[in-house]
């Protein structure tokens, strides 16, 4: 699933991708996390922490997928 969500992120992008959108990208989640974690019963940091690691391994894998085919 997370191959086909990542191949499906690599051939929707047309441009080139670089660094400075992928954190841009990055920092959108991880400010959607902070704010939807105030919903949710416990400790919030659990699910932050989980949102922030999802987010840069993808990133980090669209990144590197796009840098192979170069």
């Amino acid at each position: 699933m997370f191959n086909f969500l990542k191949q499906a992120i690599i051939n929707h992008l047309e441009s080139e991708v670089n660094l400075k959108g992928l954190l841009v990208v990055y920092l959108v989640d991880l400010n959607i996390a902070l704010f939807i974690s105030q919903y949710f019963l416990g400790s919030r940091w659990p699910m932050v922490i989980g949102v922030h690691l999802v987010a840069l391994f993808g990133l980090y894998g669209v990144y590197h997928n796009k840098q192979l085919k170069k």
